[in-house]
């Protein structure tokens, strides 16, 4: 049913720029911080779609076999890029300029959001989901959005760099090996 799911989409694009208007602003203040030594962080401009088209498609299929929250087409990342909901982010390689992870926030009317992330294989194992979660985290607890994900218990990396960069607690084992959790802000 694409065209219930389309409209669902709208409306949670619109009442989520009534209540969360200040989430892609929000995102743009905190990408503004240094995270990661050699790494830049900002939301994704439409000119950037290709590059993370080309990152994700590049990546080893068993690499990226428990990460396929989206399509990867130019339509979708434009379509989410354009909703209130959702505040898409890049990371990139200072030294180079290559693009080395994307992740996402999708936020709910009701209060909670989701999140996904992807550090490209190259860039494995260098803090960047860490940084990427604990991004995600901050601008979700500063417009009081609660921070759900949903990984592969297969997934070690994945996991691992939650529990870097946020406060994890496993809400739920779901179908096919998967896990639900809800992230919150590390106490320093």
């Amino acid at each position: 049913m694409p065209a219930i799911w389309h409209l669902a989409e709208k409306v949670n694009s619109f009442l989520g720029g009534v209540r969360y208007k200040q989430l892609k602003g929000k995102s743009a203040e905190v990408l503004q911080n240094k995270f990661l030594e050699g790494f830049s962080f900002s939301v994704v401009q439409p000119q950037d779609i290709p590059a993370i088209i080309e990152m994700y498609t590049g990546q080893n299929p068993e690499y990226i076999k428990n990460f396929n929250p989206h399509p990867f087409n130019s339509k979708t990342l434009k379509e989410m890029s354009g909703n209130n909901a959702y505040s898409l982010m890049k990371v990139t390689e200072e030294a180079s300029g290559e693009l080395a992870g994307y992740f996402f926030i999708r936020s709910f009317f009701v209060g909670k959001a989701f999140h996904g992330l992807i550090t490209a294989e190259k860039f494995a194992n260098r803090g960047i989901g860490s940084a990427m979660w604990k991004i995600s985290m901050e601008i979700c607890h500063s417009v009081g959005l609660r921070m759900f994900a949903t990984m592969s218990r297969d997934n070690k990396a994945s996991y691992k760099s939650a529990r870097n960069g946020t406060d994890v607690n496993i809400v739920d084992h779901l179908e096919n090996n998967f896990i639900l959790i809800e992230c919150q802000k590390l106490q320093n």
